[in-house]
């Protein structure tokens, strides 16, 4: 009975450091997550300044068109608009930032953390299998063996607690001035304490069995779906980025509008596509990193 309750002590402590493991672990990924978005968030704001300012001069020019009658009401008014969508753009991405900030200063215990990067870095190059490997043997996975092996020895310390007791040793008494000293010896023979409780303990095991398959299980499915996404939109940035670089014709469209081959406005749209096309990477790229984080949490 000693080593049984021993051993689910034993069992008790390790299951605890598994938890801290695991709360540690998901403190981490929310980090790194963080760390990404304000990245990404950071890149998003160049990219708008940078249109903005373009979006700013058109609106500009078409104002001075239409005063001198060289433009309609309607250009003025998509120019304005266009230019006021992206303005709200620039200034929901700054309040975004400053929340991302907060974020992050909360999960540092209220210590300021500056994120000043603009540049993601590369995804990782993972294995599915060795994925599911170490997230077998990750602390959740753990903990729950743990529970079936706790009940395992919870049984054990319910039926060797319904074994008879032996005591023995060395008594003294006085009754009336009377001294009575001697060897004492008896035996308790336990008839309908804990009648139930092994049964109740192998119920308990028999759940718990169930609980750490269905987990295993849908870690499993979980972990797979998430690879699959990710390599999924792996490819798709990787294929984004090779096409912007390749038909990147924002250089040759400068040039038009410095020449005087292209308007302003026609600048202005035709880089549009450009301006759209890094967003998209951007915004993928941010997402690939952010599963990548979801899948290596396994290994803080």
């Amino acid at each position: 009975a000693y080593t049984s309750r021993s051993k689910l002590r034993k069992i008790g402590t390790e299951q605890a450091a598994l938890r801290l493991a695991s709360v540690r672990q998901e403190v981490m990924a929310q980090a790194r997550k963080s760390w990404i978005e304000a990245v990404y968030l950071n890149n998003k704001r160049n990219i708008l300044e940078v249109r903005l300012r373009n979006a700013e001069l058109v609106n500009t020019g078409f104002q001075r068109k239409f005063e001198t009658g060289e433009a309609n009401q309607l250009q003025r008014n998509q120019a304005f608009l266009k230019y006021t969508v992206l303005k709200n753009d620039y200034y929901l991405t700054l309040t975004a930032i400053d929340n991302i900030s907060n974020e992050l200063k909360n999960l540092a215990g209220g210590e300021e953390i500056i994120i000043p990067d603009t540049i993601l870095p590369q995804p990782a190059d993972l294995n599915l299998d060795t994925l599911l490997a170490a997230y077998g043997q990750g602390p959740v996975t753990l903990w729950y063996n743990g529970e079936v092996e706790k009940w395992a020895q919870q049984k054990d310390v319910i039926f060797n607690n319904k074994l008879p007791r032996l005591m023995a040793g060395y008594y003294s008494e006085s009754i009336l001035g009377i001294d009575m000293r001697g060897v004492k010896a008896g035996i308790t023979i336990p008839l309908w304490g804990n009648a139930h409780s092994v049964n109740q303990a192998k119920a308990a095991r028999a759940m718990a069995e169930s609980d750490a398959w269905q987990y295993r299980a849908e870690e499993r499915t979980r972990i797979t779906n998430l690879y699959g996404r990710w390599a999924s939109l792996k490819i798709q940035v990787e294929d984004l980025v090779e096409a912007v670089q390749t038909v990147d014709n924002e250089i040759l469209l400068v040039r038009s509008l410095e020449t005087g081959e292209m308007s302003l406005t026609e600048y202005f749209y035709e880089s549009d596509f450009f301006f759209q096309s890094r967003l998209m990477i951007l915004d993928t790229w941010r997402e690939v990193l952010t599963l990548e984080a979801e899948l290596l949490k396994v290994y803080e």
